[in-house]
Order: structure tokens, then sequence, then C-alpha cells
């Protein structure tokens, strides 16, 4: 049955066709939306239908390949009667509308039709929104509603692209009304080559209206010869649709002899029929001040690098000269302490502690040019949070009491997954700078969970500081308070955050000036399962013949009486060609070397050609107090052992055990 002609045909075909969809192509939201009420439906078919004066046409269809069918057969023209229902055919053979309808005697044998008005905001109905099978069914409640619901999203889409096309029609008028920008307009005929160049266009460049002919070389020839190639390009890239837009940058001759840079912009206004195009309009802006901006900014940021490099060398260079007298220094005292007798011991211990706290200024330099030197890589474990918080407990405990300060920590039953040194140095570091900056009170040290996560926090009583500082907390050479509170470094928070940074961990800080502070670290959780319940591997204590190098005597002379007093056999020389004499032809267990040594000789070098006489196995020692990023990514990359100074009789004794039981 061919359904009736609706009362306000004539306002719904005119109010079709003001949406100039007709016999467009298809738009990938559409189909999108007809897929998804394919599949909420569960039918093999779905259709944007439109229906015009003599057709209903597909704007969007799943399931068939035909593009439009004759008003007379259609379906959706029945559903154009009501609009403010959907029209549901359960089984059309019975329907007395559609039993002898060819789309149901025939291909594709239509069995089941739902469909969901188009309705336009006037209230008309353009087609509709349409679900078929070759079955008999019938819609849920749930189907129903996301009909009626994705028709309304439709008719949103078919409004919103009329909109665009209507503002797309108003910029194309507007384009020449920039004057007042300050932009200059070009409109170029790309048939012909003429350019209507705007006045504002003309003035940028110093030219009055008649001192410039509209065409494209007076254009061509004003461009910087370094910066035309690269203009021709990305015009003929728009032209060639490789590039959606043409945006250009260019530097060009003003009148006077200066240039201007220039920011240039274009579209394609008109085309022909096999789409070439044939018009083109766009604007000139002077970005001339920005440039110089950019230019500021670049000197700047040199002069910014430089500085830091200029930092990192002073630094580097102060820490190795500071380090030679303090490592003689350090292990004459170990030796001291471990042969005195007991009055003799307490002095010494007092002159290793001051030793140790300028060691720890040293270390902290030592520590931040490891990281800006990317030379730090984490190697991850599973570890429990206790020990962690129980062991920097004790270690900082002393120096609380000192000050009269409790220090507490709550008990954890956590598993962390992250490099358990750095992570040690982290929380140590929070406990040292509480402890420093709390004169009344203590700290306290525990977990607890913050949106999401777990944290562990460190809170004092201490000096606080205020909330606009949190900021620059954690850059170097930060220090809370006057700075005249502290023999602190300034670096201690400063490696915190880049540590931080190199684990992918967040951090967390808040302050109040008088009351004290709290800072946290974001705890990554590990799987308890997987800590290792093995024991440690035991190192095995021997008496090696060690090979010992630095061109400094002081050092050379202590390094060599204390590994002496230790039961080592040492053959010592200021350089490559002292120790090699020294040695002759009997191999060391070990050799062990500072990195600079006299005539530009490195100990790497020395190292590399005694592996060449003694064998590529032999196990080495670099030492050095150099902090330069650069030379600490070369060390990490030689993958040799290398000791810090200054040196302490257990730690560099503690390395050679680890090295020789490793080799």
């Amino acid at each position: 049955m061919k359904a009736p002609i609706p009362l306000n045909e004539a306002e719904r075909l005119q109010t079709l066709h003001n949406y100039c969809v007709l016999d467009t192509q298809s738009e990938e939201v559409l189909d999108d939306l007809t897929t998804l009420i394919a599949n909420i439906c569960g039918v093999p078919i779905a259709l944007i239908s439109l229906v015009d004066e003599s057709r209903q046409w597909f704007k969007s269809r799943v399931g068939i390949s035909a593009t439009e069918t004759s008003r007379e057969v259609s379906f959706c023209a029945h559903a154009l009667l009501n609009s403010n229902e959907i029209l549901e055919v359960s089984d059309a053979q019975i329907d007395k509308r559609f039993f002898d309808n060819p789309l149901v005697t025939g291909d594709p044998k239509i069995r089941f039709y739902a469909g969901a008005p188009l309705v336009a905001p006037n209230g008309l109905c353009l087609g509709t929104l349409c679900v078929i099978d070759t079955k008999t069914r019938k819609l849920t409640a749930h189907q129903k509603f996301a009909l009626t619901c994705l028709s309304k999203v439709v008719i949103n889409q078919l409004e919103l692209a009329k909109k665009v096309a209507k503002l797309l029609e108003v910029e194309e008028r507007l384009n020449f009304s920039f004057e007042g920008s300050g932009d200059g307009m070009w409109d170029w005929n790309a048939v012909t080559g003429a350019v209507l160049y705007s006045t504002q266009w003309k003035s940028m460049l110093g030219y009055d209206e008649l001192e410039f002919k509209n065409d494209f070389k007076e254009w061509e020839q004003r461009v910087h010869p370094d910066d035309l190639p690269k203009a021709m390009s990305d015009i003929q890239a728009y032209l060639n649709g490789v590039t959606p837009h043409y945006i250009n940058e260019h530097r060009m001759l003003c009148k006077d002899g200066s240039y201007k840079w220039i920011l240039s912009r274009g579209m394609i206004t008109k085309r022909d029929v096999g789409g070439q195009a044939m018009r083109l309009i766009g604007t000139h802006t002077d970005i001339t001040p920005q440039k110089n901006i950019e230019r500021a900014l670049a000197a700047t940021l040199v002069e910014a690098k430089q500085a830091s490099l200029d930092k990192s060398k002073f630094l580097a260079a102060a820490s190795h000269d500071l380090r030679q007298p303090l490592t003689a220094l350090s292990l004459y005292v170990d030796v001291l302490i471990k042969q005195s007798n007991e009055g003799d011991s307490v002095l010494g211990k007092k002159i290793q502690s001051c030793v140790k706290s300028l060691s720890e200024l040293l270390d902290n330099l030592l520590n931040v040019s490891k990281l800006d030197a990317g030379a730090v890589v984490p190697a991850r474990s599973v570890f429990k949070l206790e020990g962690v918080l129980s062991a920097l407990a004790n270690i900082h405990e002393v120096e609380a009491k000192l000050k009269g300060l409790s220090l507490r920590f709550r008990h954890s039953d956590l598993t962390l997954c992250t490099d358990q040194k750095i992570f040690e140095r982290m929380l140590g570091n929070l406990i040292a700078n509480a402890i420093r900056y709390t004169d009344r009170g203590g700290v306290l040290i525990g977990c607890r969970q913050h949106n999401g996560s777990q944290w562990v926090e460190v809170w004092d009583t201490g000096i606080g500081f205020p909330s606009n500082m949190a900021k620059h907390i954690f850059k170097e050479f930060t220090q809370l308070g006057d700075g005249s509170r502290s023999s602190g470094s300034g670096l201690g928070l400063a490696i915190v955050g880049k540590s931080a940074e190199l684990l992918n961990m967040r951090l967390r800080v808040c302050s109040r000036p008088g009351r004290g502070s709290m800072f946290a670290i974001e705890i990554p959780r590990g799987d308890s399962l997987l800590i290792s319940s093995s024991s440690e591997q035991r190192a095995v204590a021997g008496r090696w013949r060690i090979a010992l190098v630095d061109d400094n005597s002081m050092v050379l002379g202590a390094a060599s009486f204390s590994l002496t007093a230790m039961g080592h056999e040492v053959i010592a020389g200021n350089s490559e060609l002292a120790i090699l004499k020294s040695l002759g032809h009997q191999a060391p267990d070990i050799i062990i070397s500072d990195y600079r040594l006299a005539d530009h000789r490195t100990g790497l070098d020395l190292i590399s050609n005694a592996r060449a006489l003694f064998g590529k196995d032999l196990p080495a020692i670099l030492i050095t107090g150099d902090t330069d990023p650069r030379l600490i990514k070369v060390f990490a990359d030689s993958k040799i052992n290398v000791c810090y100074k200054p040196l302490t009789i257990d730690a560099l004794t503690n390395l050679i055990e680890k090295v020789m039981l490793t080799n």
C-alpha cells in the first residue's frame, strides 16, 4: 500500500532541502550511529533514511548496498504520518500495508521493520532511523529507547552540519574584513596567477597601494632566498592535498631593506570540476616581535645550559681537590681507631665523626652529579618496608637524641617493589632533613593511604616553611630557614626530587611556619611472595696481592698503609710505568687505580693495559674524586667498579671483597 502524503508535505520538503544533505558523501559519525543501533537491536540492516518527493535516500546504511528506493515502496514514508512514535512492523507478510510490497515479496525479503522518526526542530519529519530484519521479531523496551535516543542524535548531527556550512559561508565573506586586526589579506587566482593584496598587506612591508603589482611574482621575489624553497614546497603540498592547511613562516623584504617575519595562512575556496584549486584566500601576520622573543629565549637557554655546565665543572673540580686530603685523613683515622686503646679511641671516633660529616657533604655532590649524568640505573627488587624503617630509625636515633627529639616510626607490613638502595637514600634524606630543622618535639615516620595510593610520610614539629616555597624545595642548594641553623649542603632534598623522578614516584609536601612539615613518597607496591627467602651470599675474606696506583703521594701513602695494616700485600706506584715495572711478570690479584694520573693518563688506560698483560679478567677498581656528570657516565659505561673519595678502609675493603668474589 502506498503511504498517504502528509498534509504539511510542502513545508516538510523545504525543511529537508534546507539541510543540503541529500546525495552527499557518507559521514563517519552517522555511519557509527547506524552500526551501533544495528548491534543494539541485533538486526542485519539499519538505515538513516530521508524521504524526498519521489524516493527514500539513505544517508547511512548497514547491511544493504542500495543507496535509495522508490518512495512508493518505502516503509519510512508511512512513518512520516506520525512523528511522535516508532513505527514497528513485527511481521510484514501479514500487515495489510506491506504484505504485497516488492521489498517483502522479493529481496531483501523484509519481515521486520522499526523506524524512529527524524524530527527537525520545527516538528517536521524528514525520514527515519530504522532497523530491518528478514525474520519476525519485536523490539524490547530498551531497544526502542535506544532507537528513539539515537534518532535525536542524528538530527543533532544534521543541525550541526548545517550550522558549520553557514559559518563557512560567513567566514569567506568576512575574510576581507580583517584589516582592523593588523593582518594583511591576499586573494590568489591560481589559474591566472593574479593576486589581490590588501592595503594592509602592502603597508606591512612599507609600500603604498600603487607601488605593488597584483601578481604572484611580486610576493615570490620578496621572500628571503633561504625561506623561498620551503614556502613554495608548503604551497604545493597543500595544493596536492598532502597537507590539510597552508601555513608557512618566512621572512619578507620590506621597502626599507629590512626583513620581517611573516606567518602566511591560506585555504582553497574554489575548485574546478576536476578538483584542482582555482582560488585561494589567506592572511599575512607580522610575527617579527614573537621571533625576536624566541631568539632571546633561545640565547637565554644557551646561557643557562652553559651556566649549568660551568657549575658542574666547578663542583667536580672542587670536589676532586677536597677529596684528595680527605681520603688520606679518612684512611689514617680508620687505622688509628682499629689500632688504638680505649682512651685514644674516643678521640679518634670524634675525628672520624668530623670526617664523616664532610664526606657526607661531598657524597651529596656526587649523588647529584650521578643523577644529572643519567649514570644511575635502578635495580628494582621486592622488599619489606618494615626493615627499611627500622634500619633508618636506628641510624638517625643518635642524632635525634643529641637534640632531645623523639624519633618514632609506625610498624608496617607493606611490601615495596623499587630500587631499595635509592629508596633508602630518599627516605633517609627526608628523616635527616626533618631532624636538622626541628629543635623541639620530634619526628614521626608512618604510612597511610592518600587518593588511592600508599605513601610513606615523614612528619616533624620543626620550623616549617611558607606554602609558596614548596615548589622550590626540591631544587639544588635550597635550604629552609635563614640558612644559618644548619650545616647542610642544600642538596638532600634535590637528591630526593631527582631520585623520585628516576623511579617514577610522586612526592607530596605540606608545611606551616612554626608548626612543622610533612614530606611523603608514594610507595610502589610489591608482592611479598616474590621476596627471596634465601640467605645472602657470603663473601670470602682474603689477603690479596694488590697493585695500587695514585699520582698523589699523600693518598697513595695513606691507602698503602691502610691496606697493608689489613693484611694485604701492596705493590704501590705513582704512575702506569712505575707500577708495571714493580709488578714485573707476576700478576696482581687485583689492580686499584686513581682515575687521574700523571702525563694525561687515566686509570682506565692503566687497567686496559694491565689486562692486556695479565689477562682480560684481571679484577680492577677505579678510585676517583671526580663528580663531573660526563665522567660519571664514562665510568658507568666502562663496567668497572668505582670507589669514590673520600675513602674509608671499610668501604674499600668491602668493595675489594665484592670484586674478588665476583671474579
